[in-house]
């Protein structure tokens, strides 16, 4: 299934705010949790294996 910005082509500012926040909702609040939870690791400062 297409996300909303897949299937539409905003053609204005208004349209455009619509469709991000209706994006926005999709993502689940696991995943928010995930990415808080996992902040310390990311900040310890560590040298970065890239």
């Amino acid at each position: 299934m297409p996300t909303v910005g897949q299937a539409l082509r905003p053609v204005s500012v208004p349209k455009l705010t619509n469709a991000l926040v209706a994006e926005w909702k999709r993502i689940p609040t696991a995943m928010f949790q995930n990415l808080l939870k996992s902040f310390p690791r990311r900040v310890e400062g560590d040298q970065n294996p890239y």
